[in-house]
């Protein structure tokens, strides 16, 4: 491949191959340059885009990666990669850049489904709450709930809201709700045992860890709270 290219340096399928075998081979960097110039020579299809996009969140070349996104987005690249890419984005509090991502979102509204526009009123929200507007943030995970009733992200963000407006009934409500899916049942119960607490209830809060911990028994750090409740229990009843 090597020896064709330097004979025919603008073949954008030579320089594609070359981005694959390299990145086969664990080459990641030569991997990114030969796929970046294979996109500048046209070949840029969703599938190099989004390739090229993970390579360089790998790599640290965060605004390119973004770029390529946005440009993947219009092209219709896979939403669940895109989707991964924001809570990455999220993770790595590159909130400008996760900003332009969910505009270009919202510039394809109407080609979303309804659980993709879901996701995307959750990053939305998580935008909101990073620049202290719970009240956008409300909205908008009462619409992502709204358009997708299993949005477990959405439903524990939302009650973290309510409790933090002391909202007691409402937030309770919410986690039960977000207990009933396996990835957040564990949170969700160990949220309801501190919004029991939160009222002062601490029978109901012991016993939801203790009950927590059954569930989860490698959740040992948990017995230091339940602990903690059992003497407070103690106390409450003693007064």
């Amino acid at each position: 491949v090597e020896s064709m290219l330097r004979e025919h340096p603008d073949d954008a399928g030579l320089w594609l191959y070359r981005g694959n075998a390299a990145l086969q081979a664990g080459e990641r960097k030569v991997a990114l340059s030969s796929l970046e110039t294979a996109i500048r020579l046209g070949e840029d299809q969703t599938s190099n885009l989004q390739v090229c996009a993970a390579l360089h969140m790998e790599l640290g070349s965060i605004e390119r990666a973004v770029d390529l996104l946005k440009s993947g987005f219009a092209g219709g690249m896979d939403f669940m990669f895109i989707d991964q890419s924001m809570g990455w984005l999220k993770q790595e509090k590159e909130w400008a850049l996760l900003e332009q991502v969910v505009h270009s979102a919202r510039q394809k509204w109407n080609s979303l489904d309804q659980l993709e526009r879901s996701k995307v009123l959750m990053r939305e929200a998580d935008i909101s709450i990073h620049k202290g507007d719970e009240s956008a943030a409300r909205d908008a995970l009462e619409k992502a709930i709204t358009l997708d009733p299993s949005n477990a992200y959405a439903l524990t963000s939302l009650a973290g809201i309510h409790r933090n407006g002391r909202n007691y009934n409402r937030a309770e409500l919410l986690y039960q709700r977000a207990s009933a899916y396996d990835l957040y049942r564990e949170n969700a119960l160990v949220s309801l045992a501190q919004l029991a607490v939160d009222q002062e209830d601490f029978g109901r809060a012991l016993k939801i860890l203790r009950d927590t911990l059954k569930e989860f028994p490698h959740r040992t750090d948990l017995n230091r709270n339940i602990e903690s409740l059992e003497n407070l229990v103690l106390l409450q009843n003693g007064n």
